[in-house]
């Protein structure tokens, strides 16, 4: 490490280049600055240590450091290895970092799936708590919470609801879980749960066949307990205000909202921009709310105005504002049906009555392409 020092000799300020002077960077600053966990810290280390002499020893220490962390149970711990990779200067130890942070990725998966998950989907089970836990032999979640939309199966606190949990892959496991039948019987059947890490969210799919409605595909949609936030995903009366007019206020009403920009046939598109235009408006023009949310936005900016809502992943045939719209010969009306063709999903928030709702058509990309203002339409 170099150190600058001023000197005046005579009238003349000379800079002098000292080597060392004892400022260098030790063992112990490396692991101390590790073991605090604070990623800046730990790259500015990294930074200043660049041109030493024992930079290789002091790249091992780091590293040797990252295998130890990689088998925590901590998902606290994984994300402070990502973020001191993604910050890393030298291209080098970043590489060896990575490749250390790949290995451990069963032990990833696990970290971030243990504890309390709620439900999220509006299904008949949403709002059940599970906690998860691991052991060498597998995974199990455990029934905590059974204030749900409809428990009509009778799921109970400390039902077994998955079991013989595997990690599959970095962002995949497969598990068995639990079904209840009217007449009090029981099944677990095949289930395959791909993990987001982004969103705290796992999406589970049941892939065994069988007569009732956990049919092949169903999927359930899991949110980390901790990342919720009801109080922000509870909608107020502004939330249904756009451009000054009040929406959502008439019983079995509702308003859609989308830009042109999604419309994926070409001709419609056209036509819908060619009447805009007759109409003064803008093919770009953006509706806003006091949230400040619109079409053209990701997933990740509307949790973090609105959090995560009811996620389902109805196809766009099973839509009943698809089915609502879709024989319209009105222009506009047309080409929102042909807009919501290709959602990936949808969010669904509610007014504290669960009277008044958002809908929130999301891409397969995860970004927003189309929004409706409801009140008391159809099954919601």
């Amino acid at each position: 490490m170099k150190r600058i020092i001023t000197v005046l000799i005579g009238m003349t300020l000379v800079a002098l280049v000292i080597s060392g002077c004892g400022s260098s960077v030790s063992i112990e600053d490396v692991t101390t600055a590790l073991e605090a966990k604070d990623a800046d810290q730990v790259v500015e280390i990294i930074t200043s240590y660049q041109e030493q002499s024992n930079k290789s020893e002091l790249d091992e220490a780091v590293v040797d450091y990252f295998k130890i962390l990689g088998k925590s149970k901590d998902y606290a711990d994984f994300l402070f290895m990502e973020e001191v990779i993604n910050k890393t200067p030298d291209e080098s130890l970043r590489d060896k970092l990575q490749t250390s942070f790949d290995k451990n990725s069963d032990s990833r998966v696990v970290a971030f799936l243990s504890g309390s998950w709620v439900r999220r989907d509006y299904t008949d089970a949403d709002g059940m708590i599970i906690d998860v836990k691991w052991a060498e032999d597998g995974g199990t979640a455990i029934i905590t919470g059974v204030d749900v939309k409809d428990n009509y199966n009778g799921f109970q606190e400390g039902d077994v609801k998955w079991k013989n949990a595997k990690v599959l892959s970095n962002d995949e496991i497969s598990y068995e879980d639990l079904f209840k039948f009217e007449d009090s019987s029981t099944e677990y059947y095949p289930a395959y749960s791909k993990v987001d890490y982004k969103k705290n969210q796992i999406v589970c799919h049941i892939t065994a066949d069988n007569a009732d409605d956990y049919s092949r595909g169903t999927k359930q949609v899991w949110i980390k307990e901790s990342a919720l936030n009801k109080e922000k995903e509870v909608l107020t009366d502004e939330d249904f205000i756009i451009d000054g007019k009040t929406y959502g206020k008439d019983w079995d009403s509702y308003q859609f909202f989308y830009v042109t920009d999604y419309v994926n046939d070409n001709e419609l598109k056209e036509q819908i921009e060619a009447y805009l235009k007759e109409q003064g408006q803008k093919e770009d023009e953006r509706l806003k709310t006091n949230r400040d949310f619109d079409n053209g936005d990701t997933r990740e900016d509307i949790i973090q105005s609105f959090g995560y809502g009811r996620t389902m992943f109805e196809t766009y045939k099973e839509d009943v504002f698809y089915n609502a719209t879709k024989d319209s010969d009105d222009l506009i009306t047309k080409g929102f049906a042909n807009t919501i063709r290709e959602k990936e999903y949808h969010v669904l928030y509610f007014d504290k009555n669960k009277k008044r709702f958002i809908q929130m058509y999301f891409n397969e990309d995860d970004t927003l392409i189309a929004f409706i203002i409801a009140q008391g339409y159809g099954e919601h």
